[in-house]
C-alpha cells in the first residue's frame, strides 16, 4: 500500500500525543511496535499493548481511503494527510483530522482505562 505519513505530519502526530499525555504508550521502536500490535490482536487492548501512535496511523489511512479512492493503493508513497489537504482544497483539514483523532484515542483510553 502506498500510504505513509510525512516527516512533517508524523512531528504533529507526536506532539499532539505528548501533549495529550500519552507518548508513554508508545514503542521505543519498530519491533516493540510490531510486537505491542501483535499482543494486542492476541489478548485485546491492555497498557502493555496499546499505541495511541500506530491508531493515529491506521484512522489517517482508513480515512484517506475512503476519502480519496484507490489511487492511494498503489506503490507509489503518498502522505494521507497531505493528500487530504490537497484533495479538500482545506490546507487545515490535516490539523482538524489530527485534531479530531486525538478527541477519539483520548477516549479510547478513558473508556479502556489506559492514560496510567
Amino acid at each position: 500500500m502506498g500510504l505513509q505519513i510525512c516527516k512533517k505530519h508524523w512531528q504533529e502526530c507526536i506532539q499532539t500525543i505528548k501533549e495529550a499525555g500519552l507518548w508513554h504508550l508508545v514503542p521505543e521502536t519498530g519491533k516493540e511496535g510490531a510486537e505491542k500490535l501483535k499482543a494486542r490482536a492476541e489478548e485485546g487492548v491492555s497498557k502493555t499493548n496499546y499505541d495511541p501512535l500506530m491508531d493515529m496511523n491506521i484512522i489517517f489511512i482508513e480515512r484517506a481511503l475512503v476519502c480519496g479512492g484507490n489511487y492511494l493503493n498503489t506503490s507509489l508513497m503518498f502522505c494521507p494527510l497531505c493528500e487530504a489537504n490537497i484533495h479538500s482544497g482545506d490546507i487545515q483539514l490535516s490539523f482538524k483530522w489530527i485534531t479530531v483523532a486525538i478527541e477519539a484515542i483520548k477516549r479510547y483510553c478513558i473508556e479502556h482505562n489506559l492514560q496510567g
